[in-house]
């Protein structure tokens, strides 16, 4: 298998606990890729297509990471069964979504190291999927196609693979980087060139003074942006900004930021991407523009940009929070005899057969539902198996 990102040395031990998190993290990936999936915009032919190839790669991730080499071959097999419908974006719309729900799982162990488990997923995941992309030809033309159909698809193919492999490119750099400082001005230039917005300016928000500082810039004197510091209820569009966890457009400015700045800076309009970490609050607001110049942003430029921040966020977190505590809640508020009961109805038990394999009547069996179902404010008992899996009191 040909390797573009070195994956870090791990002993058999640390591979076996990471690939043994991702197996009982199943049923809540399940849910993360079910919700991303209603909302990406492809047609009802690619999202079966991508969601045929994501659920493949889902059930056996543990099995290909294991083996990476046996992975790659079964990923180019798949790709070609589908090729009629999936394209080079698509490959990286699964890769980008596995690896975000593998490291949402390691974030969530105690007992791994967070930033040596980010690099070993993320790197064995995209030297996987370039292998197969790479490989042989993934995405083979139809020979009936016109020759000016064909240039075309050609163009936009080559466009989809240098964006790829610049977005590699970024990701390696975040792995070989030291400290938050130098992946945040990096990312702040390297997010506008790639993205392809002519400047930018980012701003630290910290909770509990309420206020956000100028830290770094592109194509903005740094001097200028350092000494902008402002309290957020200063700011009339934070509030809109703060209702959203990916990049906004915004057409007109005057309403959202202070007059001073729009005049100082020449803003008209603007995009607007939180970075969050695993906390509800964002870490800072990386500011966008073309250089004073109306525009607006295709949605694939924002797309491209939503994907380098959500990685900019993973290393940042990494970083800042090295060995992060999982946030769990207290064990405790479900007692064993309700946990065991819990389980069981996640396997699908209902209250008669609950009451038989644990010898209780049906009365005692439902009184437990029912006290699962308060103590863990759920409407129904879905809901109460879905709270208990994300935090993995049951399996």
């Amino acid at each position: 298998m040909m390797t573009f990102l070195p994956t870090p040395f791990l002993t058999q031990k640390e591979v076996q606990q990471i690939l043994d998190t991702l197996a009982q993290g199943y049923p809540e990936s399940q849910t993360r890729w079910r919700l991303k999936l209603s909302t990406l915009p492809l047609s009802e032919e690619e999202k079966s297509a991508v969601n045929e190839v994501f659920q493949f790669l889902l059930e056996r991730l543990d099995r290909l990471l294991s083996d990476p080499a046996a992975g790659a071959r079964q990923m180019r097999k798949l790709f070609l069964s589908r090729s009629d419908t999936l394209r080079p974006s698509h490959m990286v719309l699964i890769v980008s979504m596995l690896e975000e729900i593998a490291v949402e799982l390691i974030l969530q162990n105690s007992a791994l190291d967070i930033h040596v488990g980010y690099r070993w997923i993320h790197s064995s995941l995209l030297n996987m999927a370039f292998s197969s992309f790479l490989g042989e030809s993934v995405f083979p033309r139809n020979h009936g196609e016109a020759s000016g159909a064909s240039n075309s698809d050609t163009a936009f193919e080559e466009g989809q693979m240098e964006l790829y492999e610049a977005i590699i490119r970024y990701d390696e750099a975040l792995l070989t980087l030291n400290g938050p400082e130098d992946i945040l001005s990096y990312s702040v230039r390297e997010i506008c060139r790639i993205a392809g917005f002519a400047r930018a300016a980012l701003f630290w928000y910290t909770p509990i003074t309420r206020s956000l500082d100028g830290i770094y810039s592109h194509n903005i004197d740094l001097d200028v942006i350092r000494r902008i510091r402002e309290l957020d209820y200063n700011i009339p569009g934070l509030k809109y900004v703060l209702r959203e966890k990916k990049p906004i457009y915004l057409q007109d400015v005057k309403n959202y930021l202070p007059a001073h700045h729009i005049e100082n800076f020449r803003v008209t309009s603007l995009v607007v991407a939180p970075l969050y970490g695993k906390d509800p609050f964002p870490l800072g607001f990386l500011l966008l523009d073309q250089d004073g110049r109306h525009f607006r942003p295709e949605h694939r430029r924002m797309e491209i940009l939503h994907a380098l921040i959500q990685r900019t966020s993973k290393a940042l977190e990494a970083q800042l929070n090295p060995s992060r505590p999982p946030r769990f809640h207290n064990p405790s508020v479900l007692s064993n005899r309700e946990r065991e009961i819990l389980q069981l109805i996640a396997a699908g038990h209902s209250t008669k057969s609950i009451a038989a394999q644990l010898h209780i009547s049906e009365h005692t069996a439902a009184e437990h539902a029912h006290t699962i179902l308060k103590k863990l404010d759920a409407k129904n008992r879905a809901e109460a198996v879905a709270i208990a899996l994300r935090k993995q009191w049951i399996r």
